[in-house]
């Protein structure tokens, strides 16, 4: 057996013991697979780039072009289980983390661009503003091919750094399983809404500020105040970057606020509480 040849047996061996090393820790959807960008495209460096068309892109307001692949083609090459229940963590350069059931891109709408096919495109990407600076969604934004997105339901994370899979069991502990029916509906809002850009007790987004830890947001602000903020930040603070939320009911917001109330008296740092009440 030559040299080389060998190399190549021994290179086959690793590959595919990584490969499934990589798929049991993915199935055991208690642990968090965590893939960074860098390591999505170097696991996608033999796979064809494919094209998709967005018909209207929420960052420019038009259509645009971009290549890429299928999210769910990204995480079938990184071995990752697709359990129908596991959750998907975008976490972007700026702090923003949304999460989306796996559920949602098993039909292949989500599509995960890594460059822009527009004429104006500069070193793969389109500029684009963001707080008055120039910049591009690079290296990774997704996007998604559905006729009629609901941004709620459907992100559109940019500036994507790394993506998770994991169980939505790990944060069960925010759950307010004993708290009551109004509480319960605070959190579903709270979840869908809130998490990617504000976290509790350290776990969720990081664009906007911690709620929980080590003084509950519900412990400095009053119900009113909160209320009204929560509905446009803007009427409170110029420049707010929070978008608004004047859809919410005033029941939708009691139950949001009922929710961190709840979760007052299960702060990390409780224990010793030099927090105001107003």
């Amino acid at each position: 057996m030559t040299e080389s040849r060998y190399l190549r047996i021994i290179a086959a061996f690793l590959y595919v013991l990584a490969f499934c090393c990589s798929t049991a820790s993915a199935q055991d959807l208690n642990t968090t697979a965590r893939f960074s960008i860098e390591s999505i495209q170097s696991a996608m460096a033999s796979t064809k780039l494919s094209k998709v068309t967005v018909k209207n892109d929420p960052i420019y307001n038009d259509a645009r072009m971009y290549e890429g692949y299928p999210l769910v083609l990204v995480l079938k090459t990184l071995a990752v289980h697709l359990q129908p229940t596991a959750w998907i963590r975008f976490s972007c350069r700026d702090g923003y983390a949304p999460e989306i059931p796996i559920k949602k891109v098993l039909d292949g709408s989500a599509f995960l661009a890594m460059r822009s096919l527009h004429k104006t495109a500069e070193h793969g990407w389109e500029p684009m503003w963001k707080d008055g600076k120039q910049t591009s969604p690079g290296p990774a934004y997704l996007v998604w091919t559905l006729p009629d997105e609901k941004p709620e339901e459907f992100p559109w994370p940019y500036q994507i750094v790394s993506i998770e899979v994991f169980s939505r069991q790990r944060e069960s502990i925010m759950a307010p399983r004993e708290a009551g029916e109004i509480a319960s509906k605070g959190f579903g809002i709270f979840a869908a809404r809130c998490l990617k850009c504000h976290s509790l007790n350290g776990y969720g987004g990081e664009m906007g500020p911690e709620l929980l830890d080590p003084c509950s947001v519900t412990q400095y602000w009053t119900s009113e105040f909160l209320q009204a903020y929560i509905r446009k930040p803007q009427s409170i603070r110029a420049k707010a970057r929070m978008p608004s939320n004047e859809d919410l009911s005033d029941g939708d917001l009691r139950s949001v606020l009922a929710y961190l109330g709840y979760l007052v008296n299960h702060r990390k740092n409780s224990a010793s509480d030099h927090c105001p009440v107003p």
